[in-house]
């Protein structure tokens, strides 16, 4: 059961976190407001770093808040019907490190995926992102696949999930970097 409600919330968190970041860039989206955004007397990495923790960060903050708010709540009516020996709260699962660092990682690259698209695709972000890592996971699935059923490797021992935590804050990083390259590129185009 407990399961199920973890896996609800890593699902919303995951969705809302990828369709407010494709937000990122909507002021940047026509030419006028693009041109009131980047006029602010601020460096590219001040401004891409002020949207990167309002929309990282403080997102995550919020989300945290709001389902701690809101599992409190639902404990609180569901232990007025249920016996006294129910404990409904969503945080209750134990959790190693290895498996929420993992978890972390794929967040923050999930993130950083829709962010570095949220620079490429000023208009209809979520969209298209979402259409392009679609397309990128399956050839990416079927690429393993082929891998798999031609070299007769038996499989990926993911037992130590620790080389794909490493993988997945790596393609974070290097998503974050590219998104403040593509708004520096942004920044110099629009200004000529």
């Amino acid at each position: 059961f407990y399961f199920i409600e973890t896996n609800v919330v890593l699902f919303l968190l995951f969705v809302f976190s990828a369709f407010v970041t494709s937000k990122m860039t909507t002021d940047l989206s026509t030419k006028n407001r693009r041109v009131s955004t980047l006029s602010i007397p601020v460096t590219s990495f001040e401004n891409w770093f002020s949207r990167w923790f309002t929309y990282v960060v403080l997102f995550f903050i919020a989300f945290v808040v709001v389902i701690f708010i809101a599992d409190e709540v639902r404990v609180l009516l569901f232990n007025a019907v249920l016996p006294a020996d129910w404990h409904g709260h969503i945080l209750h699962n134990k959790l190693n490190f290895q498996h929420l660092a993992l978890m972390v990682g794929t967040y923050l690259f999930f993130q950083s995926a829709y962010i570095l698209g949220s620079f490429f695709f000023p208009k209809n972000t979520f969209v298209k992102t979402s259409i392009i890592g679609f397309v990128y996971f399956m050839l990416l699935g079927f690429f393993a696949y082929l891998v798999d059923k031609y070299t007769h490797c038996g499989g990926i021992d993911l037992s130590s999930k620790t080389p794909l935590t490493i993988i997945t804050f790596s393609l974070a990083l290097i998503n974050w970097v590219l998104s403040y390259f593509r708004f520096k590129e942004m920044e110099i185009i629009d200004r000529l």
